[in-house]
């Protein structure tokens, strides 16, 4: 008997339209479990990660975002051994799965990446191995330290200072440490459909308020930050 392979919870109602198939080509079906549908596939193993198969993942979420529904998306990898596993296991966390498509009903993420250009790419010197003393390693080890606090705290003032310019466009947000040296902050944002062109009117104004900064805005995407 093959297993069941989760894309995503989405409300009442919501299928699958006739020929969508996700991972290895194995068509995409919907089964009611509680107060909502679970989209799903068959497939006989768990498949193992690659880029094709999240692709194909994420391919599924998509289709079953629309302007009437909004998807919990699935981590990739949700492979139970039977429907009845798959359906037993979404019962049982019914509450929290509808607390989360109450969360998301009507909206949309969007990404927002605040990159510093002029930020120094040299990087804090990282302690040797072969340090001469114990305490060249410690010194190097505080300045690293340091220096993430600082990134930090700026990228929190400056994320505060967007969530300021947005104000009710924003439904709820999520922010990520800066992943890279020329990088501020990351902020994730879930946004109503009916607030996206007022959304995007607010990033236009903290551009303008910061302008020593460069704005990377990603989106509307299904909202996989807030899906937990």
């Amino acid at each position: 008997m093959s297993g069941a392979y989760l894309y995503c919870l989405a409300p009442a109602g919501s299928v699958p339209p006739a020929g969508l198939v996700g991972i290895e080509d194995a068509p995409v079906e919907a089964v009611a479990v509680a107060t909502f549908t679970a989209w799903y596939s068959r497939l006989d193993a768990r498949p193992e990660p690659s880029i094709e198969r999240i692709r194909r993942h994420n391919q599924v979420v998509e289709v079953a975002l629309t302007e009437d529904a909004t998807p919990v998306p699935a981590r990739f990898g949700q492979w139970f051994a039977t429907l009845a596993a798959l359906a037993e296991k979404l019962r049982a966390g019914a509450a929290a799965h509808e607390e989360s498509l109450r969360r998301v009903a009507g909206a949309v993420e969007f990404g927002l990446r605040v990159v510093d250009v002029e930020a120094p790419t040299s990087p804090v010197p990282t302690p040797a191995p072969q340090a001469t003393t114990g305490r060249a390693y410690l010194e190097a080890l505080a300045a690293r330290a340091a220096a993430d606090r600082s990134r930090d705290q700026r990228g929190q003032e400056i994320a505060a200072g967007i969530a300021a310019i947005l104000g009710s466009a924003v439904r709820q947000q999520r922010i990520d440490r800066a992943r890279s040296r020329h990088e501020v902050v990351g902020i994730a944002h879930l946004v109503a459909r009916r607030d996206v062109e007022s959304y995007r009117a607010g990033v236009a104004a903290a551009r303008r308020r910061y302008p020593e900064l460069r704005f990377l805005l990603s989106g509307p995407w299904p909202p996989y930050s807030f899906a937990a």
